[in-house]
């Protein structure tokens, strides 16, 4: 009766185990969910933010680049006047190098009309004893004294000219000295504008960062490749009753070859959901197609991954770059450069590009679709 007894408490206790068990497993499934959903909020709202930091970042830095060309403009500005500056000064030393001139001959003219005025006086005393020959000397010297007396009257006007010349440059030099003086006074508040600009800019650039890690750190909480692009798709989905827009052609993402097509077993020994490429190391990634950047970033060991949002409901995955060239909000061109691949040495295996066409939520074939790269992407067109 006992041993009865303890063995219906072990099986009404092993009953309750599994009660709560079942029981809590919804529940565990519904807290994954909240959370996933949680990360994804966090994901979108930290992207956002990146954005609008990124945007206000670019208007700062087309503002200084403003500033820059205020400054440039300033700059030459201030030269021509440098310039006009040495021109006026050269003037007015050669002015002065005239009425210096001219002030000597008028000298010499006026001591010379004294000579001659002089010695025409004693020349007149002495016309009674000499005789005519040195009277008509000294009507000539009269007449030379005349024509000296006109050349010293010209040079006279000469100078005055000369002198409301030189006052006019004078005064012109003293507005170009306040000219240099208001430029300089601009270029020191452009130069203090365009400073704080990009102290700014440096600080919405570290904003925008922290807010691009943040998203990174959310997307990082998907458990799969799979999921990341399921939730960044998310709102583009289209109806999964809706027929299927046309895709389009695709431009080959890298110059390779390809090593895995979709559908073929993997390394995993599943069937692909994408396409993939060997490259060189190094190589350049160009967009398949036109598109919306909805993430770029590492992603757990798939290196630099990045989304593309297209606009007939499309998304395209590309994984295992080093580095993508694009931020998450941005537009992408067919072919533009959007990313680069690892650089390998020796004996190191080549780096491999995967890439995945996805719609709904689903990978889809893309055999069929994928051209050959065109010669501006093959020569590294950065759009």
């Amino acid at each position: 009766m006992a041993h009865g007894a303890k063995r219906a408490g072990a099986a009404v206790a092993l009953a309750a185990v599994l009660l709560a068990f079942s029981d809590s497993a919804p529940a565990q499934t519904a807290q994954r969910a909240t959370t996933a959903r949680q990360a994804e909020r966090a994901r979108v709202e930290a992207t956002r933010e990146a954005q609008r930091v990124r945007a206000q970042a670019r208007r700062t830095e087309r503002e200084i680049a403003a500033l820059d060309r205020k400054l440039e403009a300033a700059a030459q500005l201030q030269a021509e006047t440098e310039t006009a500056t040495l021109a006026s000064e050269q003037r007015v030393a050669e002015l002065e190098d005239r009425m210096a001139a001219a002030t000597r001959a008028r000298a010499n003219d006026q001591a010379a009309i004294e000579a001659m005025l002089i010695a025409c006086v004693f020349e007149e005393r002495a016309q009674r004893t000499v005789g005519r020959a040195r009277a008509r000397r000294a009507a000539f010297a009269q007449a030379m004294a005349g024509d000296l007396a006109t050349a010293s009257k010209a040079r006279t006007e000469l100078i005055a000219a000369t002198r409301a010349q030189q006052e006019v440059e004078l005064q012109a030099q003293e507005a170009l000295v306040e000219t240099q003086a208001a430029l300089d006074a601009e270029r020191t508040g452009i130069e203090a504008q365009r400073d704080q600009r990009r102290r700014s800019q440096e600080t919405l650039i570290a904003a925008a960062a922290e807010a691009e890690r943040r998203a990174a750190q959310h997307a990082a909480e998907a458990r799969s490749l799979a999921e990341l692009a399921r939730r960044v798709q998310g709102q583009r989905r289209t109806a999964a009753a809706a027929p299927a827009a046309p895709l389009g052609r695709l431009q080959a993402p890298v110059a390779g070859r390809v090593v895995t097509h979709y559908g073929q077993t993997n390394e995993a020994g599943r069937p692909a959901a994408g396409v993939t490429w060997r490259t060189a190391g190094g190589a350049q990634v160009a967009s398949p197609v036109r598109g919306t950047v909805g993430y770029a970033g590492p992603f757990r060991s798939y290196g630099h991954i990045l989304i593309l949002n297209l606009d007939n409901g499309y998304a395209v995955v590309l994984a295992g770059m080093a580095d993508a060239r694009k931020r998450t909000g941005e537009r992408v061109e067919q072919g533009e450069i959007v990313g680069l691949m690892p650089r390998t040495a020796d004996p190191a295996p080549a780096p491999e590009l995967y890439v995945e066409i996805r719609r709904n939520g689903r990978p889809i074939d893309p055999s069929g679709q994928f051209a050959a790269r065109s010669a501006a992407a093959a020569d590294g067109r950065a759009g």
